[in-house]
């Protein structure tokens, strides 16, 4: 948490100052300057109101173990993002947008993070700041929806991406609101952020593409690795070291990892894991990048794959059941903060041995080693891994199908075949229909998504957008096809109320002569829970017809709609 600190020079000179300190205030108490005036300045300073921080959502990261503090990064960070609070001038649309780009592990995300978390920020953003780590294939509707959440606007607003745009818009107006999109891959991604952004509001993307910020007409910060010094700080922290106790190999092995954060935490836990500095060094010398060149042909980052894969041969070698467990994580939907009771539950499925405590144990040796992250207190951690990590370990898996269908399995004993009966865990939920989808289980996946228990429990447990998204996993017949266009004619009326999933989809597909469908609404007529509004005939708008969404907004009645076909918009106006 932020503290407060009002620093007072009382011996030697202002030079002493820490750096993070010298932009505040400094009473001189020395000696010979003290004086009346000098406690008055005090005591007015103390009891200025302290000002506000803006929230900060919770998917911020944490800074990482051995956080390796890069002031000059930050400096510069700071005085692009808020650069009209530092200087007097007037910020043009593209001088509101900041792209941080740099190659993979070179700590793009840590840096945003502390910048998002750094008192100055949070005191210029009073409205918030919201943290949106994006997966590999990011569905842009749900991110809308986050923010909307962040903020307090309701699903109901989210419900699709068109009238999302519009409802960002509305919400950012006049707000002191910083938005991260953490890991950017295309710049589509970031239009519909770019397009809502208000005077008060910024945007901060992190970036592999270098060429992301001229694309959307942006400010560009490069993130360069650590300079030799930093490098072997870096590299000392993780080995439980001090610069000067490092032997001469040590240099050499930082210069091995090409200065990049990522590999030398990998590199340092491998030394104080008691891998020696000779045999460490030779073998990221003897490492053949001609082996992983058949999983990664072309890769740009030959530094971080051979300590990741130096690494990984080590554990191996020291302790393969774990190198196995690691291996394990592969299955995971990529891009995603695993919770840590479905990584639990999947090991324990895997290996009748292991139990829950050892579970644990392991997931914070893994992390002790760098190769994972773990985010919060044990037994409800996150546990995430480096893009480069999830690239590695689906690439190497041996049969990643059969790790999709052993997870399935696992879960499949956990509710006892009955799929709505599955565990609120912050990922059953979410993810079940991905996992099918991979595993190749298509008729399963079908007929989850006519399985009105499950469609009610996961609407439960995510959002209606969430909901409809899962039919794009599957190829979709006419029936499927129906049911998501019900599903996505009502989602308004589900983002505000949950309950009426029933109700909107007997009434849309009564006239349906589907058995799926059929046998989906009896289960929705058959439902035992407080009494509900059970439409006895199909009373609303059917699915197949020219009507796609339901648009709500305007408090009167609609008297006009202005059409511009060119740009294929339509604008309405009520009195």
């Amino acid at each position: 948490a932020s503290k407060v600190v009002t620093p007072i020079l009382r011996l030697g000179d202002y030079a002493l100052l820490p750096p993070e300190l010298k932009n505040l205030h400094c009473i001189d108490f020395r000696e010979a300057h003290a004086s009346a005036g000098s406690f008055a300045d005090l005591v007015r300073i103390l009891n200025d109101p302290v000002p506000k921080l803006g929230p900060l959502n919770d998917d911020a990261q944490s800074p990482p173990p051995h956080f390796q503090p890069r002031p000059d990064a930050m400096t510069r960070l700071a005085e692009t993002v808020l650069l009209d609070l530092k200087h007097p001038v007037v910020l043009t649309p593209n001088r509101r947008i900041t792209v941080l780009h740099g190659i993979a592990g070179v700590g793009k995300s840590v840096l945003a993070a502390a910048f998002a978390r750094a008192t100055e920020t949070r005191r210029a953003f009073s409205d918030g700041i919201i943290w949106l780590s994006l997966a590999e294939q990011p569905d842009l509707t749900r991110n809308l929806e986050e923010v909307g959440n962040a903020l307090k606007a309701g699903e109901e607003y989210f419900a699709d991406l068109a009238k999302g745009r519009k409802r960002l818009r509305e919400l950012l107006a006049g707000k002191a609101v910083l938005i991260v999109l953490d890991n950017l891959t295309e710049s589509p991604q970031a239009i519909p952020f770019v397009r809502a952004l208000d005077d008060r509001g910024r945007l901060l993307i992190t970036t592999r593409d270098s060429g992301l910020a001229s694309s959307i007409e942006a400010q560009e910060q490069r993130l360069d690795v650590l300079n030799p010094e930093a490098a072997l700080r870096h590299l000392a922290d993780w080995a439980n070291m001090t610069v000067d106790t490092l032997p001469s190999e040590a240099r050499e092995v930082a210069q091995e990892c090409g200065n990049l954060p990522f590999a030398l935490a990998l590199s340092g836990a491998m030394a104080r894991d008691s891998v020696p500095w000779t045999d460490l060094l030779a073998k990221l010398r003897k490492f053949d990048l001609g082996y992983l060149e058949k999983w990664f042909p072309h890769y740009p980052y030959p530094n971080l794959l051979k300590s990741l894969e130096v690494s990984v041969d080590l554990l191996k070698q020291s302790d393969p059941g774990a190198a196995r467990r690691y291996s394990e994580l592969a299955v995971f939907a990529p891009g995603v903060a695993v919770p840590e009771p479905a990584v639990v539950m999947f090991w324990l499925h895997q290996d009748d041995r292991l139990d829950e405590p050892e579970a644990r144990k392991l997931l914070a040796r893994l992390a002790s080693k760098s190769l994972l992250r773990l985010e919060g207190a044990a037994p409800h951690r996150l546990i995430s891994l480096h893009d480069l990590q999830s690239d590695y370990l689906r690439a190497v898996a041996a049969d990643l199908t059969a790790l999709h269908v052993e997870l399935i399995e696992a879960y499949r004993r956990k509710c006892s075949d009955v799929w709505s009966a599955g565990p609120a865990d912050g990922y059953f939920f979410e993810h079940l229909p991905h996992h099918l989808a991979q595993a190749g289980h298509v008729e399963p996946l079908r007929r989850l998504l006519f399985d009105f228990d499950w469609l009610r429990a996961k609407l439960d447990a995510t959002s209606a957008s969430a909901l409809v998204a899962d039919y794009r996993l599957v190829s979709r017949d006419e029936d499927l096809c129906s049911t998501e266009e019900a599903l996505r004619l009502g989602a308004h009326v589900l983002a505000a109320d949950k309950e009426q999933l029933g109700s909107q989809l007997i009434g849309r597909l009564l006239n349906s002569e589907s058995p799926d469908i059929g046998s989906m609404l009896d289960q929705a007529f058959a439902r035992d829970v407080a009494p509900w509004l059970c439409p006895f005939t199909p009373s609303l708008t059917p699915p197949g017809g020219p009507l796609v969404q339901i648009l709500t907004g305007h408090t009167w009645q609609i008297s006009a709609v202005a059409l511009i076909p060119v740009k294929r918009k339509a604008i309405s106006a009520s009195t």
